[in-house]
């Protein structure tokens, strides 16, 4: 039985197989006779976000799927496999169906996209289309496609060990509660607590998982255009949203920031582990270097203030982390995390340990000028840069 230690926690992927497999030969996992095993017993938590990016995601799915069958692996769910789900589910009756979403992009794709289409949870419009195309071009037919995404339904949301939690994202109280709540209310669960990784992986195979109808109601933010204006708790969409994709504020006036594809938005995540109130805009951004000095030459040491939030929106403390009491307790468990591609290639260290018990494993694993990462946990309460490795030559 694995103790508390022995944990290695595997950030985003998003399809780089090769960088995933340097990865586990570098961690020492082992593959003999067609079985996984680490001479130590270590285990190895992925913290979600396996398509979308990279050129072999099918393989990427199929490895992750293998070590979790094996009992080497508990894989979380990312913001890009909830996405994928989204993508898969029709709007009108919400009904999954993956194989023919598979065709509608494929078709869409070779036209060039053309007008928005709205038939979709996740509208197949050349935004989503371009985000999603690796994914659609790594698997070879509709039925390779729909199993991968059907298997997203497996992954829970949240992992809570006694010495450390896992999330994609952020760990908010709130949000996980009105999930557990509405997961309980349905018979399945979302989240996994356990006394240890094996129970823990033991539980990933035998929890009872959210049915295709769920699913839609979790990926479904129906008349709430974003997630970002309205508390974590208002539904189990914009719950699961808060903890797969963090915690979002509004930027004063038109000030924009692009995302990873390139997008211009008006709004920045946030430090949702740290309290907003009497932080400057560039401070509490998590956001990657450029973002934090553009924010600083456009806002100047501007500070975050709850009575200036615009005025059609609830009240700043009820969206964001905005008092000490709603930060994560700096006395709490170890949390890690990926989603923020946080990484700099002048600083090897930048954006790993945010909070001694605080941090990012996502070095922009899905970027070719980032880095796949993962933290070796051994049970300690404070985390340390020198439990990082990363693979950096592999596409």
């Amino acid at each position: 039985m694995n103790t508390a230690g022995g944990i290695d926690i595997i950030g985003d992927i998003h399809g780089m197989h090769a960088r995933l497999t340097a990865m586990l030969d570098m961690l020492g996992y082992r593959r003999t006779a067609g079985r996984w095993t680490h001479a130590e017993g270590r285990r190895i938590v992925f913290v979600g976000d396996y398509v979308d990016r990279g050129p072999r995601v099918a393989e990427v799915v199929e490895l992750v799927r293998e070590l979790c069958e094996q009992r080497v692996a508990i894989a979380l769910a990312g913001n890009h496999d909830t996405n994928a789900i989204a993508f898969a589910t029709r709007a009108h009756d919400r009904a999954f169906d993956a194989e023919e979403a598979w065709r509608h992009a494929k078709e869409r794709l070779a036209a060039g996209a053309g007008p928005a289409q709205t038939a979709w949870l996740r509208p197949h419009d050349a935004k989503n289309l371009r985000q999603h195309r690796d994914t659609i071009d790594g698997f070879a037919d509709a039925q390779g496609y729909a199993s991968c995404i059907d298997s997203f339904r497996t992954l829970p949301v949240y992992l809570e060990l006694p010495g450390l939690r896992a999330v994609h994202a952020a760990w908010i109280p709130h949000a996980i509660r009105a999930l557990d709540a509405w997961a309980a209310a349905r018979g399945v669960s979302l989240g996994i607590r356990a006394a240890s990784i094996d129970e823990a992986i033991e539980m990933q195979q035998a929890r009872a998982i959210p049915t295709t109808r769920d699913w839609a109601e979790l990926v479904d933010l129906g008349e709430r255009e974003q997630a970002l204006d309205h508390a974590p708790d208002a539904s189990p969409a914009v719950a699961l949203e808060r903890i797969v994709k963090g915690v979002e504020m509004r930027l004063p006036g038109d000030i924009t920031l692009q995302d990873g594809g390139g997008h211009a938005r008006g709004e920045m995540r946030v430090r949702w582990f740290d309290a907003a109130a009497g932080r400057t805009y560039h401070e509490h951004a998590l956001t990657k270097p450029s973002d934090a000095a553009r924010l600083r030459a456009l806002l100047g040491e501007r500070r975050i203030d709850a009575g200036a939030h615009r005025a059609t929106l609830p009240p700043l403390e009820t969206l964001v982390p905005y008092h000490e009491r709603d930060a994560y307790p700096p006395d709490e468990r170890p949390v890690l995390f990926g989603h923020y591609a946080l990484f700099d290639p002048h600083d090897a260290e930048f954006g790993r340990i945010l909070r001694p018990n605080v941090a990012c494993v996502d070095s922009g694993g899905g970027y070719s000028e980032g880095r796949l990462s993962a933290y070796r946990w051994h049970g300690e309460r404070e985390l340390s840069c020198a439990n990082f490795v990363s693979v950096v030559a592999f596409p």
